[in-house]
């Protein structure tokens, strides 16, 4: 379970025992968003989370963390405003290339 707040950081949950398993703060502690409710957003897959109120070289961006180690190295840019809500696409899709090849299998 991830949430995400007011006070600039995203938790990840365990549900069998509700602890606290992770906290991230560093996209989101330059954020002047003060919005009491962020909504982020799994990808179809579970292997993404993507996390709006996130701030990359004083430009607002949304966040994309990495489900098997928490890596917050990718993030959306060219945003104008904060983003402040996300909604991943539902359906898994493939990129193939120019010569029919699957560069990237999401289904």
């Amino acid at each position: 379970l991830a949430t995400q707040s007011a006070d600039k950081s995203l938790r990840l949950w365990t549900t069998d025992n509700w602890q606290c398993d992770t906290v991230i703060v560093k996209p989101f502690i330059q954020s002047s968003q003060t919005t009491m409710f962020s909504r982020l957003d799994w990808s179809p897959d579970g292997q993404f989370l993507f996390a709006p109120c996130a701030m990359n070289n004083q430009g607002p961006t949304a966040q994309i963390i990495m489900r098997k180690d928490w890596d917050i190295e990718l993030d959306l840019v060219g945003h104008r405003r904060a983003v402040t809500a996300i909604r991943a696409c539902p359906r898994l899709l493939s990129y193939v290339d120019y010569s029919g090849k699957t560069i990237q299998d999401y289904s």
